[in-house]
């Protein structure tokens, strides 16, 4: 077996490199072993993470600001809980239970909110219609070749179905008064 010196003047001749420089590799790398040694107990500090938002309610938070300025009143169920109530039966019917919205939900849901809100309020349909129109049609553009057309159509029958339900044709009079 070699000594470590003639392995030492074996490397300093096969790599041209001075004493000192060796030395300083040497260092470094048992500086790196000894800092990447996870006994440690300090932690390392990690940047905030966002809170994730729920996007039903992102999508119902949007609508609401929307639908407020054209409503004449702000929509939330602290100050209007009836036609609160009402745009997330809505919203409910239109939506999958998969936990993600897609663009033809997105128009689905403005739709069925516009129809909603003219019932409510029907002073002010056409600028409700409007938007509820454009909203859903942006969603369309956005959307990977979905058919916005039957996004409204399907929420059109949705709002149908909706009113042979009592207990929801009472809760429509009821925000009327609101």
């Amino acid at each position: 077996m070699r000594k470590p010196s003639k392995i030492l003047s074996a490397m300093m001749k096969n790599y041209k490199c001075s004493f000192i420089g060796l030395l300083l590799t040497v260092f470094i790398m048992l500086f790196v072993f000894a800092c990447s040694n996870n006994d440690d107990p300090t932690p390392v500090p990690t940047p905030d993470k966002p809170v994730p938002v729920d996007p039903v309610e992102e999508l119902t938070n949007s609508l609401l600001a929307d639908y407020s300025p054209i409503f004449g009143k702000t929509i939330s169920a602290e100050t209007t809980p009836s036609v609160y109530e009402v745009i997330q039966k809505g919203r409910d019917a239109c939506l999958d239970d998969d936990g993600e919205i897609s663009n033809a939900e997105k128009a689905a849901v403005s739709w069925i909110t516009a129809l909603l809100l003219v019932e409510i309020k029907p002073q002010v349909q056409d600028e409700l219609l409007a938007k509820g129109y454009s909203l859903g049609k942006v969603a369309q553009d956005f959307g990977n070749r979905i058919d916005g057309n039957a996004a409204f159509r399907f929420s059109s029958l949705t709002n149908a179905v909706m009113h042979h339900d009592e207990t929801f044709l009472a809760l429509i009079e009821k925000a009327r008064t609101e």
